[in-house]
């Protein structure tokens, strides 16, 4: 295990702790201890969990199924955020973490789930610097209005 791994590992156990009763823990804490890791999850995705854990585990759940569950959690939210990255590295030509806003505007509005100009100039409002975009900012801007929406992009973007 790295030491980051380690470091996860530790602080799931603390959280199981507060929860844990005989061992185990009722998956109806489920929503805090998710939470208490720094997550942000959607209403929506919480009861999908919820509605997995109790049909397989009787709302009763124990360390191991806790940090199992837990880090493939943690694990989703970073291939995701990785993900935007690497889609926003193919237009940064110099590989110096920006990419131009008049190219990223001409994409976002015609290709996949295009922005309307509005949306757009909303999106990157407090990301654009002389006409120039940190991508890394804008990917966590655009996971965090994928979990206000409850989008299923991710399950913990949410």
């Amino acid at each position: 295990m790295t030491e980051d791994s380690d470091a996860k590992v530790t602080q799931l156990r603390e959280i199981f702790g507060f929860f844990e009763q005989n061992g185990v823990m009722d998956i109806s804490n489920l929503p805090t201890a998710v939470r208490a890791m720094d997550l942000n999850p959607s209403e929506k995705q919480l009861k999908a969990w919820n509605e997995e854990l109790k049909q397989s585990n009787d709302g009763l759940i124990d360390f191991t199924q806790f940090r199992t569950f837990m880090m493939s959690i943690l694990d989703d939210s970073g291939d995701t955020k990785e993900t935007i990255m690497n889609a926003f590295k193919v237009f940064d030509k110099a590989g110096c973490g920006f990419i131009e806003t008049k190219e990223l505007k001409t994409v976002m509005m015609s290709m996949g789930e295009k922005y309307s100009e509005k949306e757009f100039d909303e999106l990157v409002r407090h990301h654009n610097s002389d006409g120039w975009i940190k991508y890394s900012d804008l990917a966590d801007r655009l996971l965090l209005s994928y979990q206000q929406l409850g989008d299923e992009l991710n399950p913990v973007i949410n």
